[in-house]
């Protein structure tokens, strides 16, 4: 019979931080290089929300392999780039866009920008012109 691990009111108080931070951050980029510090760092017990999606980011993230695409791509791209990103302004797609990128900046973070009325607008725009 395993033994279960009582938190500490500051462990639950960490772990409620970082799932609110996963959950609800406008900065989800800040929020997993925090999990990940923690999950490298801290000897301790995190939620299993928390090390279920870091470890199926890390999975994903060695099983991808980009592969060139035979279409025309637009892509839309935050103008606001988490530090230690790299500036490439066509986000690694230039040379797997076999028939041509358009780019689009929209202003603000890569998951502040759904809810851009810019995009929106944008996003419109290129499907009525694919649809013509």
């Amino acid at each position: 019979k395993e033994e279960s691990h009582q938190l500490s009111p500051v462990e639950k108080w960490i772990n409620l931080i970082l799932i609110s931070l996963l959950r609800k951050s406008s900065h989800p980029f800040y929020a997993n290089v925090l999990c990940r510090g923690l999950i490298n760092k801290v000897n301790q017990d995190l939620p299993s929300e928390i090390t279920t999606v870091n470890a199926a980011n890390i999975r994903a993230r060695k099983a991808y392999v980009p592969k060139p695409l035979d279409e025309k791509v637009i892509l839309f791209r935050a103008t606001e780039r988490p530090p230690g990103l790299k500036a490439d302004p066509n986000l690694g797609w230039k040379n797997l866009a076999l028939q041509g990128l358009e780019t689009y900046a929209i202003k603000g973070t890569h998951t502040s920008i759904v809810h851009s009325p810019v995009l929106a607008a944008k996003l419109k725009q290129c499907l009525d012109k694919v649809q013509t």
